[in-house]
């Protein structure tokens, strides 16, 4: 875990100033890091970092469930052949679990600053982030790699260190699909998520990793029926149908960027070709 002092990123108050340049700078507690999978975006370059307050501690307490102090800042960068494009910050700004403030800084095209824009139209971020507990997607026990949980527990930044650090089961191949599942449908396909039109569950739970088929994903995806009509659903009636990637719905639907059938529905307009291919390399070597 590196840490940094970035020149223009995070806000010193709320409201946000409309330019990035006049929100401050913080030095405690600034650090760098990397989730292990991260979320597709149309192959954006992403680089991302978090501030904690001063003497607080993430209550670790549940470790599938990271709740962030009062004052905690995650902000990530989008860039484009080396040139900043977009900033997002979160910033904890009250004790509820959906005391977050979320603003987006677009950056000029000569990088010399950035503008507090509105949302745009397909990128919903509480439509992701108010789905899952706490509110964060990338920094969590099953996100971060292990030299960071590492870092982050000599910090004394966990409230509750784990006695070991969760590993994502199964081979190389099994991992990638299984994190990139995760990473990218299971804020929406997990147990504390309003998505309840099938019983998906896609975010990984850090009690359930012994193996591959204990994973929520296999348990509630693989040879398990839709539960919509396959004419109605791309003809097809499983969700993960083994060896058979193109009779799998959760494949079809990541191969998708119709605005009904595409997974992730928010966000993106490119299929995320690496994703796919890992998943439907997962799903053949399943007997």
């Amino acid at each position: 875990m590196r840490r940094i002092f970035p020149l223009v990123l995070l806000l010193a108050c709320s409201p946000e100033p409309r330019k990035l340049s006049a929100t401050g700078l913080y030095e405690a507690r600034v650090v760098e890091y990397s989730p292990q999978f991260p979320l597709w975006s149309d192959g954006m370059e992403k680089t991302r970092w978090i501030l904690l307050p001063q003497g607080e501690a993430i209550d670790t307490s549940d470790m599938n469930d990271w709740r962030f102090p009062v004052g905690t800042k995650l902000w990530k960068e989008f860039s484009k052949d080396g040139a900043p494009v977009e900033t997002r910050l979160l910033h904890k700004a009250g004790p509820e679990e959906r005391d977050w403030t979320r603003t987006t800084y677009q950056w000029k095209e000569d990088g010399s600053e950035a503008i507090r824009i509105k949302a745009k139209k397909n990128v919903d971020c509480g439509s992701c982030h108010d789905n899952v507990g706490g509110g964060v997607l990338g920094f969590s026990a099953v996100q971060l790699p292990h030299e960071t949980l590492a870092e982050l527990v000599d910090d004394g930044a966990l409230s509750d260190p784990p006695d070991l650090f969760p590993s994502v089961p199964g081979d190389a191949v099994a991992q990638a699909a299984l994190g990139t599942l995760h990473a990218n449908c299971g804020s929406c396909h997990n147990p504390a998520s309003n998505v309840d039109w099938v019983d998906l569950q896609l975010h990984l739970d850090v009690h359930l990793m012994a193996d591959v088929e204990s994973t929520p994903t296999y348990q509630t995806a693989v040879i398990v029926p839709s539960g919509v009509d396959p004419i109605e659903d791309l003809g097809v009636d499983c969700l993960i149908r083994p060896g058979m990637p193109e009779e799998s719905l959760v494949w079809l639907r990541m191969n998708e960027r119709d605005a009904e059938w595409s997974m992730p529905p928010l966000g993106s307009d490119r299929v995320d070709r690496t994703g796919a291919d890992v998943v439907a390399e997962w799903i053949t070597s399943l007997q």
